[in-house]
């Protein structure tokens, strides 16, 4: 009797089955933090909350309540539904007519402290916003800056937040940096 050797033995297909289970696992793993860190890049530095807060930095430069502001002894001042946002309204009213939804606009002192007090005075359900000020103290240097603009926007077709921070730098507050 002559036995057939064509073909794969059990094991060998069970070791390769095993290999390739294993390599597409880590592969699978390795798409889905760079999809979760590109999503995360996108809404935290998104394009047009960028514009929103270069506007609306313009609008305080232009309007002289940028110097009120940075001489202020408050850390951060919110200018969501606040008498302090004289400028900011028209402004408002203007960025809802463009499809997109200003959530929130702050000017902070940049220091961790005043990140921190912004931090908590926000109530526990903006955790969009809670997530970004921690992704902020983290990966933000507050050296050489005069003052920060933060811009919560949202865009009128979705349920995410978007932001940006607008970074001015001492001396020049002409010359930005992001």
């Amino acid at each position: 009797m002559k036995l057939n050797k064509k073909g794969f033995m059990l094991a060998e297909v069970v070791i390769v089955a095993s290999v390739i289970t294993t390599v597409l696992v880590f592969l699978f793993i390795s798409i889905n933090r760079m999809s979760n860190a590109y999503d995360k890049r996108n809404r935290y530095y998104d394009i047009d909350a960028m514009y929103a807060s270069m506007e609306i930095n313009n609008i305080l430069m232009r309007d002289n309540y940028i110097d009120e502001y940075i001489e202020n002894d408050r850390d951060y001042i919110s200018f969501l539904n606040n008498q302090e946002s004289q400028g900011v309204d028209e402004y408002y009213d203007f960025y809802f007519n463009t499809g997109y939804d200003l959530v929130g606009v702050y000017y902070v002192k940049p220091s961790l402290e005043s990140i921190n007090k912004l931090n908590n005075s926000i109530n526990n359900d903006n955790t969009y916003l809670k997530d970004y000020i921690s992704y902020l103290k983290d990966n933000i240097s507050f050296t050489n800056y005069k003052y920060l603009i933060i811009v919560e926007l949202k865009k009128n077709d979705e349920d995410d937040i978007y932001f940006y921070t607008l970074k001015v730098k001492v001396g020049d507050t002409n010359e930005t940096q992001s």
